[in-house]
């Protein structure tokens, strides 16, 4: 038996948001490591919207937003998040 890296993400609330600084505010949820690039390429694709950051090999990504968009990003994050879990 082999103690292989699952890629399923763990099971948790489906995202958390807390201050950053000054304006903005972080959103914080799990994603198959499989996801997390196309997670990026997402927002991405709406300039100035947010920064996504991760640890290397982590499943658990923060996206950084001003406080201003963010109905914009939750909208969006619960988006990826349903389609993802299809």
């Amino acid at each position: 038996m082999t103690n292989a890296p699952s890629d399923r993400a763990p099971q948790r609330a489906a995202y958390t948001v807390d201050t950053a600084a000054e304006g903005l505010v972080r959103l914080h949820f799990f994603l198959p490591r499989r996801q997390v690039a196309a997670a990026r390429f997402i927002l991405e694709g709406y300039d100035h919207l947010g920064v996504q950051s991760s640890a290397p090999g982590s499943s658990h990504v923060t996206w950084t937003v001003p406080a201003g968009l963010r109905a914009d990003a939750e909208s969006l994050l619960g988006s990826l998040l349903s389609n993802i879990n299809q």
